[in-house]
């Protein structure tokens, strides 16, 4: 929000040639990321920074196992 003032007076036209279609993508993936971070910080509020770290930093793990899993697919 801090820097939308600047946004609205340097890229005016840009932003008026956006369709509905990209505004609610923005939109979506705001809240999207909104979401991440309620979450990332409740995690630290359940356990330790280095741990909720940790396990975010392993999210490419989770991922190459979920995709062994769920379609069979191994790391490359």
């Amino acid at each position: 929000m801090v820097l939308a003032p600047f946004a609205f007076f340097l890229a005016r036209d840009e932003l008026r040639s956006l369709s509905l279609r990209d505004w609610l993508g923005r939109f979506v993936t705001g809240a999207i990321l909104a979401l991440h971070f309620g979450a990332w910080i409740t995690s630290v509020g359940l356990t330790s920074v280095a741990a909720s770290a940790v396990l975010g930093t392993l999210s490419p793990v989770f991922v190459g196992f979920a995709s062994h899993r769920l379609f069979g697919e191994g790391p490359r």
